[in-house]
Protein backbone atom coordinates (compact mmCIF):
# COMPACT_ATOMS: atom_id res chain seq x y z
CA UNK A 1 0.00 0.00 0.00
CA UNK A 2 1.30 3.63 -0.69
CA UNK A 3 2.17 5.98 1.72
CA UNK A 4 2.02 9.66 1.87
CA UNK A 5 4.15 12.55 3.63
CA UNK A 6 2.47 14.47 6.08
CA UNK A 7 2.03 18.18 5.45
CA UNK A 8 0.55 19.11 8.38
CA UNK A 9 1.98 18.57 11.94
CA UNK A 10 0.92 16.02 14.41
CA UNK A 11 -1.14 17.37 17.55
CA UNK A 12 -0.27 16.39 20.54
CA UNK A 13 -2.56 13.13 21.29
CA UNK A 14 -0.86 12.29 18.09
CA UNK A 15 2.99 12.60 18.96
CA UNK A 16 2.15 10.74 22.25
CA UNK A 17 0.99 7.63 20.04
CA UNK A 18 3.52 7.31 17.66
CA UNK A 19 6.55 8.22 20.51
CA UNK A 20 8.96 5.64 20.66
CA UNK A 21 11.07 4.24 23.73
CA UNK A 22 14.20 6.37 23.80
CA UNK A 23 12.58 9.38 21.98
CA UNK A 24 13.07 12.52 23.52
CA UNK A 25 9.86 14.08 26.00
CA UNK A 26 7.99 15.48 23.18
CA UNK A 27 8.41 13.93 20.04
CA UNK A 28 8.75 16.26 16.75
CA UNK A 29 5.99 17.43 14.57
CA UNK A 30 6.88 14.76 11.52
CA UNK A 31 8.39 12.39 12.63
CA UNK A 32 9.61 10.53 9.58
CA UNK A 33 8.23 7.14 10.82
CA UNK A 34 4.25 8.24 10.67
CA UNK A 35 3.23 8.79 7.48
CA UNK A 36 -0.49 8.06 6.34
CA UNK A 37 -2.01 5.85 4.41
CA UNK A 38 -5.01 6.40 1.96
CA UNK A 39 -7.51 4.39 3.04
CA UNK A 40 -9.54 2.36 0.14
CA UNK A 41 -13.00 1.68 -0.66
CA UNK A 42 -15.77 3.79 -1.95
CA UNK A 43 -16.36 4.77 1.91
CA UNK A 44 -13.17 6.37 2.40
CA UNK A 45 -13.96 9.20 -0.64
CA UNK A 46 -16.04 11.63 0.99
CA UNK A 47 -15.89 15.20 2.87
CA UNK A 48 -13.40 14.84 5.62
CA UNK A 49 -14.40 16.34 9.04
CA UNK A 50 -12.59 18.88 11.00
CA UNK A 51 -9.81 16.89 12.22
CA UNK A 52 -9.59 14.16 9.91
CA UNK A 53 -6.59 13.17 7.75
CA UNK A 54 -7.18 13.34 3.55
CA UNK A 55 -5.19 12.80 0.80
CA UNK A 56 -4.66 16.03 -1.35
CA UNK A 57 -2.35 17.77 -3.83
CA UNK A 58 -0.24 17.63 -6.89
CA UNK A 59 2.36 15.17 -5.51
CA UNK A 60 -0.06 13.97 -2.94
CA UNK A 61 0.64 14.09 0.86
CA UNK A 62 -1.66 14.11 4.06
CA UNK A 63 -3.34 17.32 5.50
CA UNK A 64 -5.42 17.36 8.27
CA UNK A 65 -8.71 19.15 7.70
CA UNK A 66 -9.12 23.04 9.81
CA UNK A 67 -13.26 22.02 9.41
CA UNK A 68 -15.63 19.98 7.45
CA UNK A 69 -14.72 20.49 3.74
CA UNK A 70 -17.39 20.70 1.77
CA UNK A 71 -15.05 18.79 -1.08
CA UNK A 72 -14.43 15.06 -1.29
CA UNK A 73 -11.07 13.44 -0.90
CA UNK A 74 -9.68 10.12 -0.03
CA UNK A 75 -9.45 9.80 3.40
CA UNK A 76 -6.36 8.64 5.08
CA UNK A 77 -5.22 7.39 8.59
CA UNK A 78 -1.82 7.96 10.48
CA UNK A 79 0.51 4.72 10.55
CA UNK A 80 3.87 3.94 11.85
CA UNK A 81 6.49 2.64 9.10
CA UNK A 82 8.95 0.41 10.04
CA UNK A 83 12.37 0.66 8.94
CA UNK A 84 12.25 -2.17 6.77
CA UNK A 85 9.49 -0.10 4.83
CA UNK A 86 6.89 -2.21 6.29
CA UNK A 87 4.04 -0.56 8.13
CA UNK A 88 2.24 -1.04 11.84
CA UNK A 89 -1.74 -1.09 11.75
CA UNK A 90 -3.55 1.15 13.55
CA UNK A 91 -6.20 -1.69 14.76
CA UNK A 92 -8.80 -2.35 16.87
CA UNK A 93 -11.08 -5.46 16.65
CA UNK A 94 -14.74 -6.06 17.29
CA UNK A 95 -16.08 -9.44 18.01
CA UNK A 96 -19.62 -10.38 18.86
CA UNK A 97 -21.52 -13.06 18.74
CA UNK A 98 -23.52 -13.72 15.25
CA UNK A 99 -27.17 -13.86 16.29
CA UNK A 100 -28.47 -15.09 12.43
CA UNK A 101 -26.39 -17.55 11.98
CA UNK A 102 -25.90 -19.64 14.93
CA UNK A 103 -24.89 -23.24 13.93
CA UNK A 104 -25.91 -26.61 15.58
CA UNK A 105 -24.46 -29.67 16.65
CA UNK A 106 -25.33 -32.86 18.10
CA UNK A 107 -24.35 -33.58 21.84
CA UNK A 108 -26.01 -36.41 24.77
CA UNK A 109 -27.73 -34.98 27.37
CA UNK A 110 -27.86 -36.53 30.66
CA UNK A 111 -29.51 -39.51 29.76
CA UNK A 112 -27.31 -40.41 26.71
CA UNK A 113 -30.08 -39.34 24.40
CA UNK A 114 -28.89 -37.47 21.09
CA UNK A 115 -29.94 -33.82 21.45
CA UNK A 116 -29.02 -31.06 19.42
CA UNK A 117 -27.62 -28.36 20.51
CA UNK A 118 -27.13 -24.22 19.38
CA UNK A 119 -23.91 -23.25 19.20
CA UNK A 120 -22.32 -19.85 18.18
CA UNK A 121 -20.79 -18.36 15.69
CA UNK A 122 -18.68 -15.49 15.94
CA UNK A 123 -18.42 -12.45 14.11
CA UNK A 124 -14.50 -10.22 13.72
CA UNK A 125 -14.44 -6.80 12.35
CA UNK A 126 -12.06 -3.65 11.94
CA UNK A 127 -13.46 -1.04 14.11
CA UNK A 128 -15.41 1.46 11.73
CA UNK A 129 -14.46 -0.35 8.74
CA UNK A 130 -17.67 -2.91 7.97
CA UNK A 131 -15.77 -4.08 5.14
CA UNK A 132 -13.59 -5.48 6.96
CA UNK A 133 -14.65 -8.90 8.47
CA UNK A 134 -14.19 -12.43 9.07
CA UNK A 135 -16.13 -15.29 10.96
CA UNK A 136 -15.87 -18.69 12.91
CA UNK A 137 -17.13 -20.63 15.09
CA UNK A 138 -14.96 -19.55 18.09
CA UNK A 139 -13.29 -15.86 18.50
CA UNK A 140 -10.16 -16.80 17.73
CA UNK A 141 -11.63 -18.62 14.17
CA UNK A 142 -12.59 -15.23 13.25
CA UNK A 143 -10.27 -13.29 14.21
CA UNK A 144 -8.33 -15.76 12.20
CA UNK A 145 -10.48 -15.08 9.04
CA UNK A 146 -10.49 -11.62 9.29
CA UNK A 147 -6.36 -11.20 9.14
CA UNK A 148 -5.98 -14.42 6.41
CA UNK A 149 -9.29 -12.19 4.11
CA UNK A 150 -7.77 -9.14 4.55
CA UNK A 151 -3.60 -9.58 5.30
CA UNK A 152 -2.97 -6.26 3.56
CA UNK A 153 -4.68 -4.28 6.19
CA UNK A 154 -2.69 -6.43 8.76
CA UNK A 155 0.76 -5.99 6.53
CA UNK A 156 0.90 -9.86 7.07
CA UNK A 157 1.86 -12.02 3.94
CA UNK A 158 0.33 -14.91 4.07
CA UNK A 159 2.54 -18.45 3.02
CA UNK A 160 1.26 -21.86 2.42
CA UNK A 161 3.55 -24.57 3.29
CA UNK A 162 3.60 -27.70 1.93
CA UNK A 163 5.36 -30.72 1.77
CA UNK A 164 8.84 -30.69 3.01
CA UNK A 165 8.54 -26.72 3.54
CA UNK A 166 6.22 -27.72 6.21
CA UNK A 167 7.03 -27.81 9.68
Amino acid sequence: MKTYKLADPLNIEERKRFQRPGDSHVLQSKPPHVRALAMIGKEYFRCPRKGEWYISGAEPEAYRAPNDLSSEYRIAELIEVRPNGTWVPNVEIEVCVRLADRGHRIVADEHGRAVREETPKYHAQIKDRPGYWGAGNSIDEAIGSLVQSHSAMFGVNVVHLEGKHAR
